[in-house]
């Protein structure tokens, strides 16, 4: 958790992120507020999942999460902070929008 921190910096467009660490997998949860709502009655959704593969090696997988509330694993694996980096440069479009 600490290096993903590290990664993200200061960034203001992550400053609606929560980020969590279970058992080595990052999981990073959106605040959603949904139409019509004040930003108070807001909610945090599961966004994204940076799972360990090989832990020898520090390799991850990128997954997200889908609408039917089942994860999906993008074809992004590497060092966290080249999953980080999938995210904030929104490789597959599911990262990032405002519907």
């Amino acid at each position: 958790m600490k290096r993903a921190q590290e990664f993200i910096g200061p960034n203001p467009a992550w400053a609606d992120i929560l980020g969590e660490e279970r058992r080595g997998t990052l999981i990073l949860y959106e605040y959603v507020v949904p139409d019509g709502d004040e930003p108070w009655e807001g909610y945090y959704a599961p966004w994204a999942r940076v799972s360990p593969v090989d832990t020898a090696s520090s390799l991850f997988v990128l997954a997200y999460y889908r609408d039917n509330k089942k994860w999906q694993d993008l074809e992004v694996a590497g060092h966290l902070e080249e999953c980080l980096q999938a995210i904030k440069d929104n490789v597959y479009n599911v990262f990032f929008y405002k519907s």
